[in-house]
């Protein structure tokens, strides 16, 4: 077996020939479920318009990365309050949410896409004279990345430039960083296990030849080499792969045909995006698209209306007439033709869908598998006999399909339609959690009340939900988290049903204020009793000038004062 992945420079992957180059981008996921029908047709829309403007093979691996519960906690406490805050009642609340959070394995949704460096012509931008046979290319050294030239490197850094500004022009993204692409190599052999260490100073080397017209490097194969070191063993439709830290089980399975009529926004169109969120465990999902130009693509509409006549003229000729499905695939092909003629004149995609199942036993993964093809139904999924380690391969980044009789033809408007930077994911960063999403995945919602101060945002929100949905609970638990990490909490309760009192801490540090004339309950609010030592005259004199009428002669102020 050759190496998938020969060398790695900034964001460019080289595969396993040195013109087979790509840019590797990690893209930035929306939230999708709150989008309303228009905003979500604008999704579509930016994701058909970056397939159309990259005229160029590309892939799109959608993985999850598992949600650590020590990260989490580490930012909760980052955000104490200088001196303020209350770190024991904090740790236990953290201690509480640890042990609720253990149960599930969850992860969050991250998207790479690789864009293949060629030109208009098919070309690879190495300047390769890749229209020759691949066994002739090799045996010149043309397909590989030993001594690569600095001008090569550069015209390609520069070319993935252009290919970054083109795809930030439709979606948020940016250029791979190395450790990214680590961590895309390293997680292939521990899902299920885990997140691997990564070493974010890691650098693949290389040997560098100095010429006298040029500097040249030789990468030395090793080094990404290592990130594979990992037993597989290949059964008839799975993997096992041994690692440090368990056995992981893996299995491979690739989408069948897909409806010639779905509706969007709907489940059966979103391909890349609701069956996985449904899910209760991380499923990595790989499309992988060969850019068809448009001439050649009306060349095979046209070929396909001919065999769907034929088709329909043979059963016509029969004692019970054309079926309903030959009825209509002429209609349909016709319908594709009026399409790829239009004034657009937009490409296809010839494209393979594959998605990795894996747990940590055998049972386990197959229980899982049953529950996938439930979830895609009625679209049928297919799992390779003998091509799964293919498959394994072709869910790192920058390959191309592994198993091409699995491939179909889609629309841009397809494509896009399977919304593959969509997620269920909303909230902050990081601050205390407060719940989770109502998804199968879970996913947890944190919300941190001093992000919008900090982000010069508005921070005013809004809770709504019917009579007793828990908006009260919800405010209650936001302000005693806030409490925990130090901010002052002014909470006015009008229906007097707010129980702040019984939580652990607060009423030791609590004061309750009344708004009511009786004797005991005035001066509370005093400007010079509340306000900070540095603010309270100010604050007690504008109050009072505020009482008076305006306008306020200057003398009046200067007396009040």
């Amino acid at each position: 077996m050759r190496t998938p992945i020969r060398f790695v420079y900034r964001n460019l992957v080289f595969g396993r020939d040195l013109d087979d180059v790509w840019a590797l981008f990690r893209l930035e996921t929306r939230s999708y479920s709150g989008l309303t029908r228009s905003h979500k047709r604008d999704l579509l829309a930016d994701l058909a318009g970056l397939a159309y403007s990259l005229e160029a093979d590309f892939g799109l691996l959608r993985v999850g990365r598992a949600w650590s519960v020590k990260d989490y906690r580490a930012g909760c406490e980052a955000g104490l309050g200088r001196g303020r805050g209350h770190p024991e009642l904090l740790a236990g609340l953290l201690d509480g949410h640890a042990d609720a959070l253990a149960d599930q394995a969850r992860a969050r949704p991250e998207v790479y896409l690789s864009v293949r460096l060629a030109d208009r012509e098919g070309r690879s931008s190495t300047g390769a004279a890749s229209w020759w046979p691949d066994g002739l290319r090799r045996a010149f050294g043309w397909g590989d990345p030993v001594g690569l030239g600095q001008g090569r490197l550069d015209r390609l850094v520069t070319e993935a430039g252009v290919v970054g500004r083109r795809v930030a022009d439709y979606l948020a993204s940016a250029p791979a960083a190395s450790h990214e692409l680590i961590w895309l190599i390293a997680r292939s052999f521990t899902r299920s296990l885990g997140e691997p260490r990564v070493d974010e100073r890691f650098r693949p080397q290389a040997l560098v030849i100095e010429a006298p017209d040029e500097r040249a490097y030789v990468p030395l194969e090793a080094d990404l080499l290592r990130l594979m070191d990992a037993p597989i063993e290949i059964g008839a439709r799975s993997l096992r792969i041994e690692g440090e830290g368990g056995t992981s089980h893996q299995a491979f399975l690739c989408l069948g045909a897909l409806p010639e009529e779905v509706t969007f926004p709907g489940r059966q169109a979103e391909l890349m995006f609701a069956p996985l969120e449904a899910l209760p465990f991380p499923v990595d999902a790989a499309l992988h698209a060969r850019h068809v130009p448009n001439q050649e693509a009306v060349r095979l509409v046209r070929r396909r209306i001919v065999d769907a006549d034929h088709a329909y003229a043979e059963e016509a000729r029969g004692d019970h007439g054309p079926s309903a499905d030959s009825a209509e695939r002429p209609r349909a092909a016709r319908e594709l033709e009026e399409y790829l003629a239009g004034a657009e004149r937009p490409p296809l995609l010839r494209a393979q869908l594959s998605l990795c199942v894996s747990a940590r036993d055998e049972a386990e993964l197959e229980e899982r598998v049953e529950r996938l093809r439930r979830e895609y139904a009625p679209v049928e999924l297919h799992r390779p006999l003998g091509d799964q380690l293919a498959l394994f391969c072709s869910h790192l980044p920058a390959q191309r399909a592994a198993v091409s009789h699995y491939d179909d033809y889609l629309t841009l408007e397809q494509f896009g339609a399977m919304v593959p930077v969509a997620t269920h994911a909303v909230g902050a960063e990081t601050g205390p959690y407060i719940g989770h999403t109502l998804s199968g995945s879970r996913q947890p919602v944190l919300f941190d009340p001093t992000e919008a101060s900090r982000s010069a945002r508005a921070p005013a929100c809004l809770l709504a939900g019917t009579l007793g949905s828990g908006k009260t609970m919800l405010l209650q638990l936001i302000a005693y988290q806030a409490f925990l990490q130090g901010s002052l909490v002014c909470d006015i309760d009008p229906k007097g049903d707010h129980r702040l009192e019984r939580l652990p801490g607060v009423a030791e540090r609590m004061e309750v204020i009344e708004l009511s004339g009786e004797e005991g309950c005035r001066g509370m609010l005093d400007p010079l009793r509340i306000g900070p030592d540095a603010t309270r005259e100010d604050l007690a004199a504008n109050f009072l000038l505020a009482v008076l009428p305006e306008p306020v002669p200057p003398e009046w102020q200067t007396e009040v004062r």
